[in-house]
């Protein structure tokens, strides 16, 4: 990190830029310093880096060393998102999936980011686009697609989709009923905290359902 921010920013890479910018938001190895950070998150942004575009996404949303600009932060969220960034393109579509904080609701754009960031397996997304399968929210229903969206998220440890797919396995919709792997993925939803798992963990062990009563 020393050889990162000892380097002149005019001979950096849009990926050191980012690195010293980090360093100086977060004041490791140097003083903090958001101003610093700004001006070299910027200087990367300028060139394409996706990472500084979501972190000037992110301060111009908290209004961190600037003042709250919404439109500035949609902006580079979009810019990240284009970018091909994964957290960006969740992000996205999130907002457009509540309509919040920037202010445009669009189920359908909210569906097509999240199926961006799913495809380069972000969990979040993921679980988005099962459950989106699940409801019929923006498409068609399909209970089958929303358990493979919900099983890949759910392997990366995502306690939301252990949990969906825990109900999914118990009643036996878009998977053949399984009390077994339902106990499983309600028990890994339960250890990490998630109390409706803990809640119908406990009801399975009243009523010896996939376990010893």
């Amino acid at each position: 990190m020393s050889d990162i921010l000892s380097k002149d920013p005019r001979l950096a890479s849009p990926a050191e830029l980012n690195q010293q910018a980090e360093a100086y938001y977060s004041g490791v190895g140097v003083n903090k310093d958001i101003k610093k950070a700004l001006e070299l998150w910027h200087l990367s942004a300028n060139q394409g880096y996706a990472k500084a575009q979501f972190w000037l996404y992110m301060v111009y949303l908290k209004g961190e060393g600037v003042s709250v600009d919404l439109k500035e932060s949609l902006k580079w969220l979009i810019k990240a998102a284009r970018g091909g960034l994964a957290p960006a393109q969740g992000a996205l579509g999130t907002y457009y999936n509540i309509g919040e904080p920037f202010g445009e609701k669009d189920t359908v754009k909210a569906f097509e980011w999240y199926t961006k960031a799913a495809a380069q397996g972000l969990p979040a997304a993921q679980t988005v686009i099962g459950t989106s399968y699940w409801i019929g929210n923006g498409i068609r229903q399909d209970p089958v697609q929303a358990v493979q969206y919900w099983t890949l998220a759910a392997d990366q440890g995502f306690e939301q989709a252990q949990y969906n797919l825990s109900l999914a396995y118990y009643h036996g919709q878009g998977v053949k009923q399984d009390l077994a792997t339902a106990i499983k993925y309600c028990r890994l939803a339960a250890d990490q905290g998630n109390p409706e798992a803990q809640y119908n963990l406990s009801m399975a062990y009243i009523k010896g359902e996939g376990v010893k009563k």
